[in-house]
């Protein structure tokens, strides 16, 4: 059989990957490209998505706004103070729906603060009755058209209202402007009515109820018209269909009609208001009929665009493959064409552009040193990051951008790590303060890695500015220590009048409503022991508690745990026994905080032990570190539960034979005080036998201070 040739010209070797590489090529960046604008158009849908829940419980505060509206302009013109007890019904439902709102979209804060100080004062303006019914039904009425333009603004802002589906954008359309104006003109017909057959004013007001209902009915008009013009009007026109509140809107107008030719009555009144009410109910099933349908729309969306996502990865793979199977056959053709013409100085020049491109778009920033810590290369991305042009920078050392102690203490891990290997900073990522060109200080995660060239021996550093992330960070934490904050006083003052009535401070009581009060006051403690613990993993996590290092003997301090726990255990059926001592041993640490560690490991013990079972405690020495291990002889933890046990919020009860009560943080709040004295917490479990938890901390007489976090 006749050999191929092998290729022997650079103009053979292109016009080879002309031929065979260059559609896959091609393939691969369209696919690469089109996978990136799905990406996009995956999350935008899914953010449009996420905006949804907010829109039903805004549109159904409105409506519980449009009826205290109704009420109280009626209770005010009429002084029926029987209406008082709706009022409040529905004072309490509207504070209620606001505070879920305001909680469950902490993103909606700024935006939605105004107009919720604006509806709690309203509502503390509910009772006063002496108020002018005109200037009620005003202040109401701004309220809500405040209302509307909130939900105009977000379904704008998340881009609902201006959805690449037409479809999409008419319902949302529907569902904040023509829905509101239909149920606020029946609103203010509802209102207004009430109040003119009180007044016997109905023949004189009457040009004005034709005139709403004749904009009610044409809203409807328009409401069926947009719905009409639709693609799939005959499958939405079954779900939105509008002809029963038609009806019930002619039905409501004879009736007022009727009731302005009758005298007045109380009963008829309540009548006509309920109609209304029931029209207005009718109006909001369809609107959530319509964000349930737009929710539908969008779901079906995302299906397909992922559906897309996925055909393109398929197809940029197959892309793959299909280079790496040319790629292969040509070398085998060619084995001794490449090691002759392959790397021409005109091709390195192009690798070496190509690379520098790469390098000059990158988003982070990209430093090169070199073993003296002299910078070699700075990009477009670090040059923004830390003010410095890269002309003016390469050749200086990199400590110019680093703040202390790094910068002091950066040529001796160079240094210890070409001499021992030893990567304090190597391959490692971590979250430091760098410094800006005019002084101040950016938080940055760096990533440093070794590249050899030639003989040459460098080092690589991603820098990544975490600004934002750290202050995204700062605010979930202060948010979530203001609302345990704000949690903790009304439960303490909760469980102090719990505490007063268990001790009979209003007398007896029957001993079923003893027990409730029992009940009460029991969840309220394991709220706050809750709330205690979430404030104190906050407090250590940010380093907002100072920890007070001093040297500790072991052993006298280890007995006197076990004495404040001897109790605790005594309740369970537990005894703390020391199994193994280390006489003299001392540790550097925070006394209080080692101490809440140890209660945390015994009380764990004490609750998953059996009962009259014995709970081990041992000293030992490993290394230069004291390692304090206490045993239990319960059932143990279950192997898929293991990798969980020092998250937050989490517990084991492999038993399933009782209920074991606490917050889920203890195992995490100690993990985190014992790594701030540069020790280690772990575990040795084993199903139906019992654990051994252990820590190790750094012994005293042989603690370099600096070199452990406990300085």
């Amino acid at each position: 059989m006749k050999k191929d040739k092998p290729v022997s010209s650079t103009i053979h070797i292109l016009q080879y990957f002309a031929a065979t590489l260059l559609p896959a090529t091609i393939l691969l960046v369209v696919g690469l490209s089109y996978i990136n604008t799905l990406t996009t158009d995956i999350s935008f849908s899914q953010s449009k998505l996420a905006i949804l829940p907010t829109l039903q419980p805004l549109y159904q505060d409105t409506l519980n706004l449009q009826k205290i509206r109704g009420l109280q302009y009626h209770m005010s013109a009429t002084n029926d103070n029987s209406l008082q007890v709706k009022i409040d019904s529905l004072q309490q439902e509207t504070h209620h729906l606001h505070e879920s709102v305001y909680s469950a979209y902490p993103h909606m804060h700024k935006k939605y603060s105004d107009i919720h100080i604006k509806t709690k004062q309203a509502l503390r303006q509910a009772r006063l009755v002496d108020l002018d019914p005109e200037k009620i039904f005003y202040n109401y009425s701004s309220l809500i058209f405040d209302h509307f333009i909130f939900l105009q603004n977000i379904a704008k802002e998340s881009s609902l209202s201006l959805d690449s589906d037409a479809e999409i954008s008419t319902l949302v359309e529907i569902s904040i402007i023509r829905i509101p104006v239909i149920t606020e003109i029946i609103g203010q017909l509802r209102g207004h009515a009430g109040v003119w057959l009180y007044n016997k004013e109905m023949n004189k007001h009457w040009p004005q109820i034709n005139y709403m209902f004749e904009s009610a009915k044409n809203e409807l008009k328009l409401f069926n018209t947009i719905i009409t013009s639709l693609p799939r009007y005959r499958e939405i026109k079954n779900i939105l269909d509008t002809s029963g509140i038609s009806e019930a809107l002619n039905n409501y107008y004879r009736q007022l009609q009727s009731a302005r030719q009758s005298p007045y009555s109380k009963q008829q009144s309540n009548i006509l208001f309920t109609k209304a009410d029931h029209i207005i109910e009718s109006i909001r099933l369809i609107n959530q009929q319509v964000i349930t349908l737009i929710e539908q729309r969008l779901e079906t969306r995302i299906r397909k665009q992922q559906q897309k996502y996925i055909a393109a990865i398929i197809s940029i793979l197959l892309a793959i493959l299909s280079m790496t199977y040319f790629i292969y056959l040509f070398y085998r053709k060619n084995k001794l064409a490449f090691s002759a013409e392959v790397m021409t100085r005109e091709e390195l020049a192009v690798s070496e552009l190509r690379h520098r491109r790469i390098v000059d778009t990158m988003i982070d920033g990209l430093i090169i040193i070199d073993t003296d810590g002299i910078i070699q290369d700075f990009n477009p991305a670090a040059e923004t990051l830390f003010g410095h042009k890269a002309q003016d920078i390469i050749g200086k050392n990199i400590k110019l951008l680093m703040s202390e102690p790094h910068q002091s203490e950066h040529d001796q891990y160079i240094s210890t790590y070409i001499k021992t290997g030893k990567q304090n900073i190597i391959g490692i990522n971590r979250e430091l303060t760098a410094l800006h060109k005019d002084g101040s200080l950016i938080p940055i995660e760096l990533s440093v890695t070794e590249i050899t060239l030639g003989n040459e021996r460098l080092f690589s550093g991603i820098v990544r500015d975490i600004s934002e992330r750290m202050h995204v960070t700062k605010m979930k934490d202060e948010f979530i220590s203001s609302v345990s904050h704000e949690l903790r006083t009304p439960l303490t003052s909760i469980r102090g009048a719990l505490r007063l009535i268990n001790g009979g401070i209003v007398g007896k009581l029957p001993k079923q409503a003893m027990e409730m009060f029992q009940i009460a006051y029991s969840n309220t403690n394991n709220l706050l022991h809750l709330i205690n613990d979430i404030l104190d993993i906050q407090k250590v996590s940010s380093g907002h508690i100072a920890f007070k290092y001093n040297a500790l003997e072991v052993m006298p301090f280890l007995q006197k745990v076990i004495h404040e726990n001897a109790l605790y255990g005594a309740e369970n059926g537990i005894q703390f026994v020391i199994r193994e001592s280390l006489p003299g041993a001392q540790v550097y640490a925070d006394k209080i905080r080692l101490q809440e560690v140890l209660t945390n490991l015994f009380s764990n013990a004490a609750k998953f032990s059996g009962k009259s079972t014995l709970v081990e405690i041992s000293v030992t020495q490993t290394k230069n570190k004291i390692k304090i291990s206490v045993t239990d002889h319960g059932n143990g933890i279950a192997d898929e539960f293991k990798p969980r046990v020092f998250d937050r919020f989490t517990q084991s009860d492999s038993s399933h034979k009782h209920k074991i009560k606490g917050s889920g943080l203890g195992l995490s709040i100690a993990k985190v005080i014992i790594e701030k004295h540069g020790g280690t917490i772990d575990f040795i479990s084993k199903e139906g036998l019992g654990s051994m938890f252990y820590i190790e901390i750094p012994e005293y007489k042989k603690l370099n201070k600096c070199s452990s976090g406990a300085c």
